[in-house]
């Protein structure tokens, strides 16, 4: 039964052998359906590090039954660019992209968690390998997976087997042969924000923040936006707090704060933000719509 006639380098098969007559059937589409986008995620990331113009799209091949085995195929696409026309790309990153996903479900192996930074680092050096195996690294802005990148791509798949029974089986099948799936790993961005973490820096500085979603209980994050992005933050100005739930503050569609925040900034041993981290310590005043602040 595997592996299946897969002959292409960005060919692959997830397939999922269930238990018969079992409860909660959706659980197996579910898992296939979290699988099938944590691929197309992890293909994103690896491919981001590898030229600018490159583009990976996922085709579903086909459905198999018995067990549930889609059938998928990285399809790549690229603005023309001379410097890409002196390498067949589309081989060189379809067979990379297929060995960096082997790898890191080989990684998770028979782990429960991610114990280290050096663990990740040893799977980024791994993943690294993949790309001089198949010449990916040849193309003009290769540069290695980041860690969290990687640690992220982890979770995802852990989370994508998380509704799986303990008697059914995940399987990543290509060409070169089939990995099991540890549906026993867990991690947790927590868990990735501790393991990978070198550097803190905390600093405090004034911000303009768009109130997208207040907390009107008062013991969850508000959501803001902030520079064109969504931010979570904890209000911890109880003395306003305190006014805003009595109602003698009030807020409406559009408004903004003005307040000191306190922003924390984690670094991976590669440079790369881990996380970052946001707590309101004082508001100033309420930003009306077209007006001045109060």
């Amino acid at each position: 039964m595997f592996p299946p006639d897969l002959t292409g380098p960005a060919e692959y098969a997830i397939s999922i052998d269930y238990e018969p007559h079992s409860p909660n059937p959706k659980r197996v589409f579910t898992a296939m359906t979290g699988l099938i986008q944590a691929c197309e995620d992890s293909d994103r990331r690896l491919a981001n590090f590898l030229a600018p113009v490159v583009v990976p799209v996922l085709y579903l091949e086909n459905i198999e039954t018995g067990s549930i085995t889609a059938r998928l195929r990285s399809v790549l696409q690229s603005v023309d660019d001379d410097a890409l026309k002196s390498l067949d790309w589309k081989k060189a990153v379809g067979a990379y992209l297929v060995k960096g996903k082997r790898q890191m479900i080989e990684f998770l192996g028979n782990r429960e968690t991610i114990e280290s930074r050096q663990e990740i680092e040893d799977l980024q050096r791994v993943i690294h390998e993949a790309a001089q195996e198949t010449k990916a690294i040849e193309l003009p802005r290769y540069a290695p997976m980041p860690t969290r990148e990687i640690a992220e791509s982890l979770m995802e798949i852990s989370n994508a087997t998380e509704p799986l029974s303990s008697l059914d089986r995940a399987r990543f099948v290509t060409a070169d042969g089939t990995t099991e799936i540890n549906t026993g790993f867990r991690v947790t961005p927590e868990r990735i924000e501790e393991v990978l973490t070198l550097q803190t820096i905390i600093a405090e500085r004034p911000m303009i923040l768009k109130v997208k979603k207040p907390d009107f209980l008062g013991d969850s994050m508000w959501d803001f936006r902030f520079e064109g992005r969504k931010i979570s933050a904890k209000v911890v100005d109880q003395n306003w707090i305190s006014e805003f739930h009595k109602r003698n503050v009030s807020l409406h569609p559009g408004d903004c704060l003005h307040a000191t925040v306190e922003e924390t900034v984690k670094y991976g041993a590669d440079g790369e933000v881990i996380a970052i981290h946001y707590r309101v310590i004082q508001v100033g005043g309420v930003l009306r719509t077209n007006e001045t602040s109060r």
